[in-house]
């Protein structure tokens, strides 16, 4: 994940300079800094976190218009939960994401009981190939992100 966003983004590796520092406000910060568009889309309208309660892993992942993303090829997803227990990030077609998500987090085999849901806390999904960023943020909100390729400096 870190050196997806190392190639990615230039100012990550001064915003992020390791793998602690991979958060969603981080990542929010760093396209704003080096000018990437994006929207913030808030997924509740008062209090996300009251909001949310009867809501599954399956239900938030639809509010997240995911197909607007623009994601090919193969996510690299950093979870809240995998972060806490120290478990490298995350990889997954995009096409399977929603079934990943749905078996998420038995799919991670021992790990998983000490794992809360998927969008249990900040969730940030990347796609080198596509040059494309999902932020979800834990206070309800989420971002999609394509990063343009950096013009060469000509002399």
């Amino acid at each position: 994940m870190l050196n997806a966003l190392h190639h990615l983004l230039p100012s990550a590796p001064r915003i992020m300079p390791s793998q602690f520092y991979v958060t969603a406000d981080s990542v929010l910060q760093t396209l704003e800094e080096d000018g990437v568009p994006f929207e913030f889309h808030r997924l509740g309208e008062v209090d996300w976190e009251l909001e949310n309660a009867g809501l599954e892993d399956d239900d938030i992942l639809k509010l997240l218009s995911m197909s607007e993303a623009g994601h090919r090829g193969t996510l690299l997803i950093e979870t809240a939960g995998c972060a806490m227990v120290g478990l490298p990030c995350l990889a997954c077609p995009v096409d399977e994401l929603a079934s990943f998500v749905h078996a998420y987090p038995s799919n991670l085999g021992s790990q998983a009981p000490t794992i809360g849901m998927f969008f249990d806390g900040d969730v940030i999904m990347v796609c080198e190939e596509s040059r494309t960023i999902t932020v979800y943020h834990h206070g309800g909100g989420y971002a999609h992100a394509y990063v343009p390729e950096r013009e060469s400096g000509r002399a």
